[in-house]
């Protein structure tokens, strides 16, 4: 393993259980020990939780209320550049279990071994585990995808990404507080930076039930700003969100 210092792992967590601690846990036992928890406005009845992340070496940013997975990677990597300086690389995880440490490890390494790049940890969505939903959603959002920008990604809304150095200034500015950010990011990091696709671990429990994922509302906003820019409309990305949701529902029957 080759884990350099400048890697900070940032991790947007609402309500987290017990999950988010033993990945902190082992994130350090491998030697990734700059991470900054952002807790989006999960509420008091959480505290223990960021309280003993805390103890465990963790940098705590807090939301008073809830804004959004997108707003919340904003203020972790605002806080990660604060406290550890400009020249780091982010790696940004999800809170529930679904990814895995030695997969986040894997993504360091492929960063250090080419820089510059935009590295994602990519689901196998044929597996049996992967719930028909997210598997169909997948689908529609990387074929969406495709057509607007011409690049092809397995996954386009994985929450498993290692951000350069040089993609921060972006990672920063770039708009949408919820799910739309990350498909916003996406769509203009792939104009900057060459892309690199890993293979992580399937992880999903209780058919992905802990997912806040709303399908219409989210699905609006993810499509909503990439639409624009391609000189259509918000009534667009209505009639596609509807229209994906529609299909993903379809499939679970």
């Amino acid at each position: 393993m080759n884990t350099v210092i400048n890697h900070v792992v940032c991790i947007p967590a609402y309500k987290p259980d017990h999950r988010l601690l033993e990945l902190v846990e082992t994130l350090e036992n491998t030697g990734l020990i700059r991470i900054v928890l952002a807790d989006d406005g999960s509420g008091s009845e959480y505290t223990p939780i960021f309280y003993r992340a805390e103890e465990l070496g963790c940098t705590i940013v807090h939301h008073e209320h809830n804004m959004g997975k997108g707003a919340a990677l904003r203020t972790g990597i605002e806080k990660a550049v604060h406290q550890f300086g400009q020249k780091i690389n982010i790696i940004t995880a999800d809170a529930d279990g679904q990814h895995l440490a030695q997969d986040i490890v894997r993504i360091a390494d492929a960063m250090d071994t080419y820089p510059d790049h935009l590295v994602l940890g990519v689901r196998d969505f044929d597996k049996e585990n992967v719930p028909p939903r997210s598997r169909m959603g997948n689908r529609i959002t990387s074929a969406f995808f495709k057509a607007a920008t011409g690049v092809s990604c397995k996954d386009t809304q994985t929450g498993l990404r290692g951000i350069p150095v040089s993609l921060i200034p972006l990672a920063l500015r770039v708009k949408g507080d919820r799910y739309d950010y990350e498909m916003n990011f996406l769509t203009e990091a792939v104009k900057r930076a060459p892309l690199i696709m890993l293979p992580i671990e399937t992880v999903y429990e209780d058919d992905n039930e802990s997912s806040h994922f709303r399908p219409v509302r989210d699905s609006f906003l993810i499509y909503k700003e990439p639409l624009k820019k391609a000189g259509l409309g918000l009534a667009a990305a209505g009639l596609i969100a509807i229209a994906a949701d529609i299909v993903i529902r379809m499939s679970k029957d």
